[in-house]
């Protein structure tokens, strides 16, 4: 009986003590510092202290919600992509952050563009006149992205494009991811190891990208300053290694000499593509 008393009014003395020290004004969230991984272009507007605004002041440590900040966040400033959350005690926050860079440019209704990045998440929405006066000083323009079924011309709707959040055309948006990890992972630049660099020198090689959403759809990339052609038939299956054949494939042809044409790329070995001189 005597045990079960002191369990009692220990449980009672554990519930007071966090009780105080969740209402502490010692621990409630009082500072918010960044600390940036890449330097700020696209955020540079954006003072640190006025983002710091967004996150809720006063509030206990104990009580963050980190997802619910870094959805919050990322919501209201699309550029930002916030890696890490730190706690640092009593009342301090410490924000891990880089900007996100943009990557395609998918054509939509009315002329226009939703800016992706390459995990798809919509950055801006612009106009064909902000795109053809993109400030080229910050990095290359995004890749033109069009969709097409049957070879006739299919712009997105608008709707399906929300600024701040991964767009919603799943045909379309899983195909882009596989073809951006796979082009990062062959032009990753292992010197910087900067997402950056590495989208711009991709950004320097694909000149277009086209996707048919026709019965097993095709994927069309249009490569280097001649305009090779890539072409990678049915790319819901083996995409990846399609790539990866089909920029062997190029790689070796430039060799020869030939930068004009297309690849067609059917399968994942080298037998089940072929160059078409002239397309």
């Amino acid at each position: 009986m005597k045990n079960k008393r002191l369990i009692i009014i220990l449980s009672i003395f554990v519930l007071l003590t966090t009780i105080i020290v969740l209402c502490s004004t010692v621990f409630t969230l009082s500072t918010i510092t960044f600390s940036w991984h890449t330097k700020k272009e696209y955020m540079s507007e954006y003072a640190d202290s006025e983002i710091a605004k967004d996150f809720p002041m006063g509030r206990s440590v104990f009580l963050l919600n980190k997802t619910e900040i870094k959805n919050t966040i990322e919501a209201k400033y699309p550029y930002i992509q916030i890696t890490k959350l730190e706690i640092q005690f009593p009342n301090k926050l410490v924000v891990h952050a880089a900007e996100r860079v943009n990557m395609y440019a998918v054509t939509l209704e009315d002329s226009k563009y939703a800016v992706l990045d390459d995990e798809n998440k919509v950055l801006d929405i612009i106009t064909q006149t902000q795109y053809d006066e993109w400030d080229t000083a910050k990095s290359k323009k995004p890749i033109v992205v069009t969709i097409s079924n049957n070879g006739s011309n299919t712009p997105l709707k608008q709707s399906d494009f929300k600024i701040g959040y991964v767009a919603n055309v799943k045909r379309v948006t899983s195909v882009l991811a596989t073809a951006s990890s796979t082009l990062e992972e062959i032009f990753w630049d292992e010197e910087t190891n900067d997402k950056k660099v590495t989208n711009t020198m991709i950004k320097g090689w694909v000149k277009s990208v086209n996707i048919d959403i026709a019965y097993r759809s095709t994927l069309n990339l249009v490569v280097n300053d001649e305009g090779m052609k890539l072409k990678v038939q049915n790319c819901y299956n083996e995409l990846r290694g399609k790539i990866l054949i089909g920029k062997g494939a190029y790689d070796a042809l430039k060799t020869q000499g030939k930068t004009t044409g297309a690849i067609v790329v059917q399968g994942v070995t080298l037998e089940d593509c072929y160059y078409l001189p002239f397309d």
